[in-house]
């Protein structure tokens, strides 16, 4: 099995590139620099919306819990009429 060398990078191996090389790692780094900070500055910026989309008011919260108590209280009578007028069928169908 051959081993594998792993080579570190030093500042000796910038003197053996060309000088295009070089320009083309320096023109590398610097777009992916910016690549990532423009990546922080999204991310950062979604966070922002994010939190402002879900911020509601006291009044939005009391009217949706009404709203959900009345609907609710409705379906509640609806099983309470439906169950009543199974029972009424049952004993109707006995009698």
């Amino acid at each position: 099995m051959p081993d594998l060398i792993v080579r570190r990078y030093s500042r000796d191996d910038n003197r053996n590139l060309s000088k295009e090389d070089k320009t083309m790692r320096k023109i590398l780094s610097k777009a992916l620099f910016l690549s990532l900070i423009s990546l922080v500055i999204t991310i950062g910026t979604m966070a922002q919306t994010q939190t402002r989309a879900y911020q509601v008011s006291d009044r939005q919260v009391q009217t949706l819990l009404n709203r959900i108590e009345t609907r609710t209280d409705a379906f509640r009578n609806e099983i309470e009429r439906s169950i009543d007028y199974r029972n009424n069928d049952r004993e109707d169908s006995i009698n």
